[in-house]
């Protein structure tokens, strides 16, 4: 996995720099930083305005309180308790997260096995998810986070750069948000619930798109904004950037460092737009189940159906196989797997289609690993699209020679073998899968349970207990 970017670290642009907003907000040049306070007149601000909006230092107790003060009343929780913060290295940080991501050697296996399989999707580089990497990527790009273990805030010392106020208070307002949600919600039963990559990164979307939005709030404030910008472009103009840093590493580990901030950060501003704070609130409790949602509402909100496959019974195993894990991976995953590799197929079009999916890794003794991953879609004829562009699974690049792809009614079903003396076998026990599943889906066998009941997701929702 490639060193992240220190852009990527500074995700909220605003804290930058007054010039770059210029450059973004046409017209609003002139009233960067001027004297007084232009963000009375922010309508997002409304019944905040007599609330302090100024750069000072995180460290300083004062400072702290009178932030917290802010955020209180945009997120209109007056009673909220302030949390207590304290201050690590990058080294520190690093050597937190090594311990939590301690894997016995069975963890390590599966991982090893759901890595390669995914590799055969170009969805993974070598060692894309192994504990190193997940510490290197969350110790570096972090700057803080707040624990509903403990119920604090630490902030993470860069050891490339030296302290920005301005990022800093921003980064402190975020992070009173978090500590608000977990005072409202309880963030841990949030992260514990979740079931699927798909689940946790709608979870983690609409936890860190609120706290996200409310500093946009108090950026757009401190920066002098007399009206309110478009907040929807101040979310989404630095994705090209942040995707560019990650270049191939796999999405669900990379993803989650820009897409709640991004995509996350919008579906809430969305929600904000149409039902205020208390609209907001409201959905901590009321968190879509896929990032399908959050994808498509650009302008306002858009909730289409979301179905589900996990009560499906899998296809029989090969002899000498065994199910490792499965998992819904989701449309954001599915966009990845077509631009890297199947661009002329659509993705747009297909992503919204997308309604349901399950992945399936299993892996024999000997240490070879094949993959099903079944797709539904709004209709028959975008199954139809995916199994033309995939050319029967001939198309794709990484496992040419050992893919093979079906449709079902409005299902896709593409698998993945690394030893392509397996591949007929597999593509048999699939297509009987997939006849019963047709012919008698009420009848069906029971599923088989994978040996791990929950897998990446199960490890990235430990990390989200300390939050970014």
């Amino acid at each position: 996995m490639p060193d992240p970017r220190s852009s990527v670290r500074r995700r909220r642009p605003w804290a930058l720099a007054p010039s770059w907003l210029a450059a973004v907000f046409a017209g609003c040049a002139d009233e960067v930083q001027s004297p007084g306070p232009p963000y009375a007149t922010l309508a997002v601000l409304s019944g905040c305005e007599a609330e302090r909006y100024e750069i000072c230092d995180p460290l300083d107790a004062q400072c702290r309180a009178e932030v917290f003060s802010t955020v209180k009343c945009l997120r209109q929780m007056p009673d909220g308790t302030l949390p207590a913060l304290r201050v690590i290295t990058q080294a520190e940080r690093r050597a937190e997260l090594s311990r939590d991501l301690v894997q016995d050697p069975d963890e390590a296996a599966q991982t090893d096995a759901v890595e390669r399989a995914l590799l055969l999707l170009a969805l993974a580089q070598p060692g894309d998810l192994t504990p190193a990497s997940v510490a290197d990527l969350f110790a570096e790009t972090v700057p803080a986070y707040y624990s509903p273990d403990s119920g604090a805030i630490t902030l993470v010392e860069s050891e490339k750069e030296s302290r920005d106020p301005g990022q800093l208070t921003l980064t402190l307002a975020h992070e009173l948000a978090h500590a608000l949600q977990d005072q409202d919600v309880g963030l841990a039963g949030v992260y514990r619930n979740t079931t699927s990559f798909d689940d946790y990164l709608a979870s983690i979307s609409l936890v860190e798109g609120e706290a996200e939005m409310l500093e946009g709030f108090f950026a757009a404030a401190l920066w002098g904004f007399r009206e309110d910008p478009d907040f929807r472009l101040r979310h989404t103009s630095w994705l090209e950037d942040a995707e560019a840093n990650f270049e191939d590493s796999s999405p669900l580990l990379v993803s989650q460092r820009y897409f709640p901030y991004s995509y996350g950060a919008r579906f809430v501003y969305n929600v904000f737009v149409e039902g205020g704070m208390a609209a907001v609130r409201a959905r901590l409790a009321d968190i879509p189940k896929s990032v399908l949602p959050i994808l498509l509402s650009v302008e306002h909100v858009e909730e289409p159906p979301i179905e589900s496959l996990a009560e499906r019974s899998a296809p029989l195993a090969l002899d000498g196989f065994e199910l490792l894990q499965t998992d819904t991976l989701g449309p954001w995953i599915l966009s990845k797997f077509l631009e890297r590799g199947l661009v002329p197929a659509g993705p747009a079009e297909l992503v919204a289609a997308w309604r349901a999916d399950r992945f399936l890794v299993y892996a024999s003794p000997a240490g070879s690993v094949a993959a099903v991953w079944t797709l539904r879609f709004e209709d028959a004829a975008a199954a139809e699209r995916l199994l033309g562009a995939l050319d029967g699974g001939r198309a794709m690049a990484p496992a040419s020679g050992r893919a093979f792809a079906s449709v079902s009614d409005r299902e896709l079903t593409l698998g993945v073998v690394e030893d392509n003396l397996t591949l007929d076998a597999w593509s048999a026990t699939t297509a009987e899968a997939q006849r019963v599943w047709r012919e008698a889906p009420a009848a069906a066998r029971a599923p088989v349970a994978p040996r791990f009941s929950r897998g990446l997701s199960a490890q990235l929702a430990r990390l989200a207990l300390r939050l970014p």
